[in-house]
C-alpha cells in the first residue's frame, strides 16, 4: 500500500499542476536568472542547508548509536542521515517559497527512488535523490536554487568523503599470540594515522577484527605491503578486507 501511494503521489502532483496551467501560479515559480538578484532568499537558503546539516549530524553521529555494531555500513549511515536532511532543506524551503505542489512532486520522485532504485548503500540513493532534486530545479527554471544546492552538495560530500572506512580480518593466527598481534596491527596503524574505530578478538576462531578510518585513497595498497613486511611473521596472519 505504501509503494503503491508513493509511485501514485508524482501522477497526482502533475495532475494538479495540469489545473493551475491556466494562472499564473506556474509562471511565478519559474523565476530564471533573475532569482540570484533574490539575496535575501539565497541567504536564508544557505543558512537552511548549514542548519540541516549541523542538525542531521548530531544525530547521525550520536554518541549511543554511532560505531556502536563496528561495521563500516553503520558507519557510513550519518552520512546518508545528513545528506537526507540537506534534501529536506531544499524541500521545505521549495514549497515555503513556491507552494507546496513542488513539494508534492519533490516528496513522489524521491519515494520512488527511494524505494525502486537500489544504488547499494544509503548514502548513494540520497546522492541519487539530492542530484534529482537539481534536476527538477533545473527543469523548474530555478537556477539559482539548484547552482546553491550543487555547490553545497557537493561541499559537503567532499567533506563527508575525506575519510574512508576499512575493515580487516586477521586470520590465521595461534590463539597465545592474539594480544601480542593486536598490539602489533594497532601500532602499525597508529604509524600510518589510521584511527582503530573498533577492534575484536575471536580466540575460538583465531581472528581479530579491526576497523578503523583514514584518508589515503590508496591505503589499501600500502597497508597490505606493510603488513607483509613490518609485522613479525610469528604473530602476522592472513588478511581479508570485508570492505573498502
Amino acid at each position: 500500500m505504501i509503494l503503491l501511494l508513493v509511485l501514485l503521489l508524482p501522477t497526482v502532483a502533475f495532475a494538479q499542476i495540469d489545473t493551475l496551467q491556466g494562472t499564473d501560479n506556474l509562471e511565478s515559480i519559474s523565476e530564471g536568472w533573475q532569482g540570484f538578484s533574490d539575496v535575501g532568499f539565497l541567504l536564508n537558503l544557505l543558512v537552511s542547508l548549514l542548519l540541516a546539516t549541523a542538525l542531521s549530524a548530531v544525530i547521525g553521529f550520536h554518541p549511543r548509536t554511532y560505531g556502536k555494531l563496528g561495521s563500516p555500513a553503520e558507519l557510513d549511515k550519518p552520512k546518508a542521515y545528513v545528506i537526507y536532511g540537506v534534501i529536506g532543506a531544499v524541500i521545505g524551503t521549495l514549497v515555503l517559497k513556491y507552494g507546496p505542489i513542488v513539494g508534492l512532486v519533490v516528496f513522489g520522485i524521491g519515494g520512488l527512488l527511494r524505494f525502486r532504485t537500489n544504488l547499494g548503500s544509503p548514502t548513494m540513493t540520497g546522492m541519487a535523490i539530492l542530484v534529482t532534486l537539481i534536476g527538477l530545479c533545473c527543469g523548474l527554471n530555478l537556477p539559482h536554487v539548484a547552482i546553491v544546492a550543487t555547490v553545497f552538495g557537493f561541499t559537503l560530500i567532499y567533506v563527508l568523503e575525506r575519510r574512508k572506512v576499512f575493515s580487516i580480518v586477521i586470520k590465521g593466527l595461534d590463539s597465545a599470540s592474539l594480544p601480542a598481534a593486536a598490539q602489533a596491527y594497532r601500532r602499525l596503524l597508529d604509524d600510518n594515522d589510521f584511527s582503530i574505530l573498533s577492534e575484536q578478538k575471536n580466540f575460538i576462531k583465531r581472528n581479530i577484527t579491526m576497523v578503523f578510518s583514514g584518508g589515503k585513497t590508496d591505503a589499501r595498497e600500502a597497508l597490505e605491503l606493510q603488513f607483509a613486511t613490518r609485522i613479525p611473521a610469528k604473530i602476522r596472519g592472513s588478511i581479508d578486507w570485508t570492505s573498502g
